[in-house]
């Protein structure tokens, strides 16, 4: 590599370092305030693992639809934050009915196919086909309506998903193609997995993101660390995160 083409790798990977620090500053102060979900199963009639039934549902429609999985991400993280407006009487239905406590997931499940997946939803289609007639539309829209609300209209929050593509983006130039899109694909996987566990789904994403990266490295074989030249990797990442800690603490 010449002189001029050092300068240019050298200028190109502090654009990047910049702009994902840039990025996941922002990132961490949405996490940590208007974005946060807290504790809200317990002493109700519904559990930790009517949640999960529920987002595993929201994956396995996702896939019969040949859609992102990321849509369902999205529409967990709606659901959790929902939920976690404890003392609302809707909010209180909804954990003492599972009825209720699953129209709201559909609910969720229908906003982040609108919002996140830009398609025009088919309520017939989802009411009769995809909740088998469980509930009619007008219950549905209502729903979706009083989530908005309770939301204040907050729908383009972080996930670990977001955090992971931000990781992804610093990995060193001569990083294998291939090895980078298994590794984000594990990672990923991780996530999506973390997400159906309750007690995981209350993290901040940026937790999340990080325990999932660190997991898929410590499982990688040394010969595929090397064609990621994962060394350096871990060591833009760890700057990364923490610059955008130090930024935010300001």
């Amino acid at each position: 590599m010449n002189e001029g083409q050092q300068h240019f790798s050298n200028s190109n990977n502090l654009y990047r370092m910049a702009d994902a620090v840039a990025a996941m500053q922002v990132m961490n102060i949405q996490e940590s305030t208007r974005y946060r979900s807290s504790h809200y199963l317990g002493q109700t009639t519904v559990s930790a693992e009517d949640r999960r039934a529920l987002c595993k549902w929201g994956y396995e429609m996702v896939d019969a639809c040949k859609l992102d999985r990321y849509i369902n991400i999205i529409a967990m993280g709606y659901f959790d934050r929902f939920m976690s407006n404890r003392g609302l009487s809707v909010i209180e239905v909804c954990l003492e009915s599972q009825r209720e406590f699953q129209l709201a997931y559909v609910a969720c499940f229908v906003i982040a196919l609108k919002g996140q997946g830009h398609m025009k939803v088919d309520l017939t289609f989802v009411a009769e086909t995809m909740c088998e007639s469980m509930y009619n539309q007008d219950e549905i829209i209502a729903m979706e309506l009083t989530i908005l609300r309770t939301l204040d209209w907050y729908l383009n929050g972080p996930t670990c998903i977001d955090y992971l593509d931000h990781f992804t983006k610093l990995v060193p130039e001569h990083a294998d193609d291939q090895s980078v899109s298994n590794f984000f694909e594990a990672a990923v996987n991780l996530c999506e997995e973390y997400l159906l566990e309750y007690v995981f789904a209350l993290e901040m994403p940026s937790k999340l993101a990080i325990a999932s990266f660190a997991s898929v490295i410590l499982s990688t074989d040394r010969d595929t660390l090397e064609r990621l030249n994962a060394s350096t990797w871990m060591s833009r990442v760890r700057s990364a995160i923490i610059e955008a800690e130090l930024s935010q603490s300001l």
